[in-house]
C-alpha cells in the first residue's frame, strides 16, 4: 500500500511538472505571437514607420491604412521580385539590374527603409524647427557672452572709481 501511495504520488507530481512545462511554452508562444500582431498592425512592413505618424500626419482621410495599401503595399514588392525572377537578366533596365543585384547579395538597401512620401514634409518641417532652436541658442550664447562682458566693464569702472 505504502509502495503505490509513493508511486501514485510520484506520477501526479511528473505529470504536474510536465503540465507546467507545456502550459509555459504555449503562453511564451502566444505572447511572441501577440508581439509579431502589434508590431503588423503598428508598422508599415516596407518604411519600418509607426501607425501614429501616419495618422498624426493624415491629409488624407486614410492615414495608416491608405499608406500601406497604397504607397507601400507590401504585395507589390513580392510580384516586382517575382517580375524580376521571372524575367531574363540579358533584358533588365537601369533599375531592374540594380535591385536584382541587392536581392542576390543580400540587401535591402533598395527598400526605402525610414522614408515615405508622405511624411517627407513632416521631416522637412522638422529639420526647419531644428535649425531655428540651433539659431535661438547660438542668439542666446551670443547675449549671454555680451552681458558677461558687460558685467566685467561695470566692475573694472566700480575698481576704478573707488580708487579714486
Amino acid at each position: 500500500m505504502f509502495d503505490n501511495l509513493i508511486n501514485l504520488f510520484l506520477v501526479v507530481v511528473m505529470i504536474s511538472i510536465v503540465a507546467g512545462i507545456i502550459i509555459d511554452t504555449f503562453a511564451s508562444l502566444r505572447e511572441d505571437e501577440n508581439e509579431k500582431n502589434i508590431d503588423i498592425k503598428e508598422h508599415c512592413f516596407v518604411c519600418g514607420n509607426e501607425k501614429e505618424t501616419f495618422d498624426r500626419r493624415s491629409d488624407t482621410r486614410g492615414g495608416f491604412v491608405e499608406h500601406i495599401k497604397i504607397d507601400h503595399y507590401m504585395w507589390n514588392y513580392v510580384f516586382y521580385l517575382a517580375y524580376l525572377k521571372s524575367k531574363d537578366h540579358t533584358d533588365y533596365m537601369g533599375i531592374e539590374s540594380y535591385i536584382s543585384e541587392k536581392v542576390e547579395a543580400g540587401e535591402v538597401s533598395w527598400f526605402p527603409l525610414g522614408k515615405a512620401l508622405v511624411l517627407e514634409d513632416i521631416q522637412d518641417e522638422e529639420e526647419q524647427e531644428i535649425e531655428q532652436m540651433e539659431h535661438i541658442e547660438r542668439n542666446i550664447e551670443d547675449t549671454l557672452k555680451l552681458t558677461s562682458k558687460f558685467n566685467q566693464n561695470l566692475k573694472n569702472t566700480l575698481k576704478e572709481l573707488e580708487k579714486k
